[in-house]
């Protein structure tokens, strides 16, 4: 392990925190996190109503919120938004750990913290985040948080609070699922039920405007079970108070397990964890860790005497490999690399140009999958076609997971007409090849 790896934030600050976020989304294919902080910040709801209509260039969005913006996605759950037509929509936010002492919860900006270090670490696709906090109570208390994304379990997160201090603390955690979110400021949610099971697991249940329904159930592993749990609208959170031993320290573990009902291969939320709860974290991360090493093994480039562009194309890999959805032609890799609601979660030329030769050289199996993208989409190509006037097949500038032309501005839906040449590119590319 060296430094060529790792991606570091030395300090938090809310003119790049949206920008650190994107950069740490770490995800398994099927499943993806932005790098949002476990205990949030103060006065940055995520339910705010007001749908974002369409500008004339999507990288200069500016998002209602400031500083953070949660997100959860799954490739393919789309949902119609009012102004921008098919988008990626917004799942449940599940990362939730929040520990308060006394009357002070935890905030990153409010509270007196040192030693702040948040780090990617690309070879293992895991994220921590280190520092001490000295509470109002006057305790140090030393607060670790870790998580990744499971390669060998696609569709469960774990992920890991460890507490410890010199002195003798009782600790109060928060913890659980909120379903109150927005896409663009929209709310693509029905029927959402949060409920309580057993002693200690929390589970989501919800139909979104797009016809798929969203299981998000998440575990919580103490020190015991002394959890009390509240339920408020579309949410659900256990709480448990705790005591950090002198010289000592707790471990919280959370694990969440997210299907949905376009899932090629049915799961459910509760087999899935029953099958991680007779395994450790820690044998949970090494067979994670072997899974993101056979994919290296297969994509690093080494750069030799410049420490910089190494780095720089060692992360550019890493999301390409969290980004791709193995054994499914229903969707591709969209513009924001399943990392943001910017470019509503569709589908662009760059894939064809950019993305297929990456896999073609490295895994032409999943290069064939994104090359089936557009077998998969044809019939919607054929569909722009003729709204065209035109015959044959005209893949769209924006498309959704069926071929759907859905850009809102039509300077651009009508003029960027290269996009049906560079499918064909990329099809005579993967056949040569």
């Amino acid at each position: 392990m060296n430094d060529q790896w790792i991606l570091n934030e030395d300090q938090f600050e809310a003119k790049t925190a949206l920008a650190y976020e994107g950069l740490f989304t770490i995800g398994s294919g099927y499943l993806h996190v932005r790098g949002s902080l476990e205990e949030n910040v103060e006065g940055e709801p995520q339910n705010i109503t007001d749908p974002r209509k369409p500008i004339q260039n999507a990288s200069a969005l500016k998002p209602s919120i400031k500083k953070v913006k949660w997100g959860t996605y799954v490739p393919g759950v789309f949902g119609q938004h009012p102004f921008l037509n098919e988008e990626l929509i917004n799942l449940p936010y599940f990362l939730d750990i929040t520990p308060s002492v006394g009357d002070e919860k935890l905030d990153i900006e409010k509270c007196s913290i040192q030693s702040y270090k948040r780090t990617l670490n690309m070879q293992t696709a895991s994220l921590q985040r280190s520092f001490n906090w000295k509470s109002k109570t006057g305790n140090n208390i030393s607060v670790h948080f870790e998580r990744f994304i499971s390669g060998a379990r696609p569709s469960l997160c774990v992920q890991r609070l460890i507490l410890s201090s010199e002195n003798s603390v009782s600790v109060n955690i928060k913890s659980g699922i909120d379903a109150d979110v927005r896409t663009n400021g929209f709310d693509h949610f029905d029927n959402v039920t949060v409920g309580q099971i057993g002693l200690n697991e929390i589970k989501c249940t919800l139909h979104t405007n797009g016809g798929d329904t969203v299981l998000t159930h998440t575990q919580l592993l103490g020190p015991n079970d002394g959890w009390k749990y509240k339920e408020e609208h579309r949410r659900g959170f256990f709480y448990g108070i705790f005591s950090i031993p002198a010289n000592g320290q707790i471990v919280i573990e959370k694990r969440t397990a997210v299907v949905t009902s376009r899932d090629l291969q049915p799961q459910k939320t509760e087999h899935i964890l029953a099958k991680a709860k007779i395994v450790s974290y820690e044998a949970l991360f090494n067979e994670h860790v072997n899974f993101w090493a056979e994919r290296w093994k297969k994509s690093d480039v080494i750069i030799e005497g410049d420490d910089d562009s190494q780095k720089a194309l060692r992360c550019s890999i890493y999301h390409l490999l969290r980004c791709h959805v193995p054994g499914d032609s229903r969707i591709a890799i969209d513009a924001k690399g399943t990392a943001g609601d910017i470019y509503y979660g569709r589908f662009f030329w760059d894939t064809e140009i950019y993305l297929v030769p990456f896999f073609l050289y490295t895994d032409p199996e999943r290069a064939k999958t994104l090359v089936d993208f557009r077998i998969h989409t044809l019939p919607g190509a054929m569909e722009n076609a003729r709204r065209y006037g035109y015959k044959g097949a005209r893949f769209p500038w924006e498309s959704d997971n069926y071929g759907h032309e859905c850009c809102p501005i039509w300077q651009y839906a009508d003029n960027e007409i290269h996009i049906t040449s560079d499918v064909v590119y990329a099809f005579a590319h993967y056949a040569k090849a």
